[in-house]
C-alpha cells in the first residue's frame, strides 16, 4: 500500500517486519534450558523414588582385587624321559538287531475276543 510522503518525490511502502532469524540465539538458549529443567525434574523424580542411586549412596564400594606379583616362568630342571606317544584304540560298535517274535494272531483275537464280551455281555465278538 503506497502512501503519499510529505514532500511528494517517492511513495512510502511499508516494508514487512524482520524475520524471526534475527532471535534463532535466542530460540537456541530457551530451548537448551527448557531442555536442561525437564531433565533435572525427571531426573529428580526418578531419584526420589529410587529408582536412581548416586555414587556413595546406599550400595557399598566395592573394592578392587589386590594383584598378585608375576612369577617366572621357568622351564622343567631335568627331564627324566621323552613323553611317550601314544596312538588311541578307536572300537567300532554296531548293534546287533535282534529279531522280533512273530505275533500269534488266533490268541491276540482270542484275547480281544474275551475282552470285549466281558465288556458288552449282549454283543457277540466282531
Amino acid at each position: 500500500m503506497e502512501e503519499s510522503s510529505s514532500s511528494d518525490t517517492e511513495p512510502n511502502i511499508k516494508r514487512p517486519s524482520a524475520p524471526r532469524r534475527r532471535f534463532i540465539t535466542l530460540d537456541l538458549l530457551l530451548g537448551f534450558l527448557l531442555g536442561l529443567l525437564v531433565s533435572l525434574i525427571i531426573g529428580f523424580a526418578l531419584w526420589s523414588f529410587g529408582f536412581v542411586r548416586l555414587p556413595g549412596e546406599g550400595c557399598p564400594e566395592i573394592p578392587t582385587p589386590l594383584s598378585c606379583p608375576a612369577t617366572s616362568v621357568a622351564p622343567p630342571i631335568c627331564p627324566t624321559c621323552a613323553a611317550a606317544i601314544t596312538t588311541p584304540i578307536i572300537q567300532v560298535v554296531t548293534a546287533t538287531p535282534t529279531a522280533t517274535p512273530t505275533p500269534d494272531i488266533a490268541a491276540t483275537a482270542t484275547a480281544a475276543c474275551i475282552t470285549f464280551e466281558s465288556q458288552f455281555p449282549a454283543t457277540p465278538c466282531p
